[in-house]
Parts: C-alpha cells; sequence; structure tokens
C-alpha cells in the first residue's frame, strides 16, 4: 500500500483528504458468483478518501468519503453526536456503500464494508445517576 495524506487540525475540529494505492502479485478475477459480482478485477486499486470531525457547541458532526477509482463508486459514513442536556444524549450515523465500492482494510460501522445503506439512532435519558434508559 502506497499513499499520500493532508490533515489540518483547528480548534474545533479538522479535516483531511489522501489518495491511496493498493497493489497485489496476483490480478483478482472478474466473477459471476452473486457474493463477488461487485467485486473489482485486476492488481490495483485507487483510492480517494476525505474526512471532518467538528465540535460545534454541543453537538460533534463527523463524516469520511471514499471513492474508488476503478469502478467510479463511493462510500460515505457520516454522523452527529449531540448533547440534549444533562440527562440525555441523541446520535444518528447514516452509511452508503455503493455496489462497486470496496476497500481491502475496512473496518467501517456496517454489516459489511460494501454494497449496503444503513441509519442507526440512539438516544440515553439518564433518569437519576443509577437508573438508565439506552
Amino acid at each position: 500500500m502506497k499513499g499520500y495524506w493532508l490533515q489540518r487540525n483547528g480548534k474545533a475540529g479538522n479535516f483531511g483528504g489522501g489518495m491511496a494505492l493498493f497493489s497485489s502479485n496476483i490480478s483478482q478475477a472478474a466473477s459471476e458468483d452473486l457474493y463477488r459480482l461487485y467485486n473489482p478485477a485486476g492488481k490495483q486499486q485507487h483510492f480517494y478518501h476525505g474526512w471532518q470531525a467538528h465540535t460545534l457547541g454541543r453537538m460533534h458532526v463527523f463524516s469520511e468519503w471514499a471513492w474508488l477509482a476503478e469502478t467510479r463508486k463511493h462510500a460515505v459514513s457520516a454522523g452527529a453526536l449531540v448533547s440534549l442536556g444533562k440527562w440525555a444524549e441523541w446520535s444518528v450515523h447514516v452509511r452508503d456503500y455503493a455496489p462497486g465500492f470496496i476497500s481491502p482494510y475496512s473496518t467501517a460501522f456496517g454489516n459489511s464494508n460494501q454494497n449496503e445503506q444503513g441509519l442507526y439512532m440512539g438516544l440515553k435519558m439518564n433518569f437519576t445517576r443509577k437508573l438508565r434508559w439506552d
């Protein structure tokens, strides 16, 4: 794997972007198998990616985007964590991994790292110091 990355850190948050090249000695063949239908073929994969994370008052927002040049497909993961006061917190996370996008080292939030869309929401309420609802 080879790549380049730029990052900027600020008081309220940070952002960055870059590109990566994954190479293999063995060429991956295209497959008719439904489980591997969208996997990229060849010996190389070129990725372009960016991300941001910022805290705005009681809200923290984050996102990450990637694009696989060989298939011209994308992946997006974004969300927010919000403090609703002393007794409650709310979270939301959305993801969109397009068919044809696959990352060899992905650890993204979801069931898989390809061909998936999802929405996750959470709520935490603290009624007392010992009684909490998630």
